[in-house]
């Protein structure tokens, strides 16, 4: 297969997605950190300390939400959607692998998820392109994304003994104080970062020698 140039200008196009939803986040809890601030600055306002502590009674609840839950939320959001967009990608390289070598076995299923595309890659082309690390650390963030979608990241501690032990071997993870997964920004980072390397490896796969 040839490389072409605009095959290559659309991939790069497309990866664009990951580093715009990065951006979002971004954005998005810098509003939610101003809104916070302004809480602050009322309560700062106030002298009397009892008065001030019913100022913090009063607005308990829209404190939790922007400081713990929107983001939280905001990150499964992103999560999610870049998972669902690295599968819209897959698909159209995969179809495109199909038409370009008919000699290639196709899935006798169509409802075919993020993983199943990564293996069929992983399958019919050099393996060395899809390093072992890179697949391990992918399927650990499908397991997550999975989780957020089946449950809204609530973790059953016995039955889902295989998120558990992801969450205690990354860094930028952890199950906060009601068993609900929370990931700081690095691991939206490390999401993008990967999904963004297998999409250009099966690009390569389609469209290079």
């Amino acid at each position: 297969m040839i490389v072409k140039k605009g095959y290559d200008a659309w991939l790069s196009l497309s990866l664009t997605y990951f580093q715009e939803m990065e951006r979002f986040l971004e954005e998005t809890e810098t509003l939610w950190n101003t809104r916070l601030k302004e809480y602050e600055a009322m309560a700062n306002e106030i002298k009397e300390e009892e008065i001030k502590e019913e100022f913090y009674d009063y607005h308990y609840d829209e404190w939790i939400l922007y400081r713990d839950d929107f983001p939280r939320i905001a990150k499964y959001s992103v999560v999610v959607n870049c998972f669902s967009y690295f599968e819209k990608l897959s698909s159209e390289y995969y179809n495109r692998a199909l038409k370009f070598n008919t000699k290639l076995e196709k899935y006798h299923s169509d409802r075919l998820h993020a993983r199943d595309y990564v293996n069929w890659f992983r399958k019919n082309f050099d393996k060395e392109i899809f390093p072992n690390q890179t697949f391990s650390t992918f399927d650990a963030m499908n397991q997550v994304r999975n989780r957020i979608v089946h449950s809204n990241g609530k973790v059953d501690l016995y039955k889902n003994k295989g998120i558990v032990k992801i969450i205690d071997n990354s860094s930028s993870i952890k199950l906060n104080d009601r068993n609900e997964i929370y990931m700081n920004r690095e691991y939206i980072r490390e999401v993008t970062n990967v999904l963004s390397e297998l999409i250009q490896n099966m690009h390569n796969c389609v469209y290079k020698k």
